[in-house]
């Protein structure tokens, strides 16, 4: 079997995909909060990594999640982190936050409780390597969590928008989830 890599970059990329380390991966988007669609995203994350046996898999994962967050009507922002926004061939999960206004919180119905409760123990990790975490958006200034809001929101860019070990500059995909 012959295969073909456009440079020796792309062959060493590969190659490191495939071998347990704790190196980086180059990150996937530039700097800041990239909003795309579920199509970009799965076209980034997905479709340019042919050679990966774990992204098509967790992105079947993912999309069922986001499928039931708009099934629920629960709207939403997702920001999406990790390896699988990196480089790495085979991504071990996905990364990602629920950033839900906090309008919706008083008019929940039982299944969206559910899933809310769910993502934030973290429950979809053990099966489906579904790593989450949620937060809640307060825009109005005078409420009285907004402070604390606006602390937490700085925190979760500084911590997904830079690499896990040499803290460089990354990008975090934002998609928004529509009931």
């Amino acid at each position: 079997m012959l295969l073909n890599f456009k440079s020796c970059e792309e062959l060493r990329i590969i190659m490191a995909g495939f071998m347990s380390s704790d190196e980086e991966f180059p990150p996937l988007l530039e700097s800041g909060l990239q909003r795309m669609n579920i199509a970009e995203l799965q076209k980034l994350v997905v479709e340019q990594f042919s050679y990966s046996t774990s992204r098509v898999e967790l992105w079947k994962n993912f999309s069922e999640l986001l499928d039931t967050l708009a099934r629920l009507k629960l709207p939403c922002d997702i920001w999406v982190d990790g390896s699988f926004l990196t480089k790495k061939i085979n991504p071990k999960d996905v990364d990602f936050l629920v950033e839900l206004p906090i309008e919706i919180l008083s008019a929940l119905n039982e299944d969206q409780k559910n899933l809310i409760d769910n993502l934030s123990r973290r429950a979809f990790y053990t099966g489906k390597k579904l790593d989450s975490y949620v937060k809640i958006k307060i825009p109005n200034q005078g409420h009285h969590y907004h402070a604390k809001a606006l602390l937490g929101h700085n925190q979760w860019l500084k911590d997904f928008g830079q690499s896990y070990i040499k803290k460089e500059p990354k990008g975090i995909a934002v998609i928004e989830v529509l009931p």
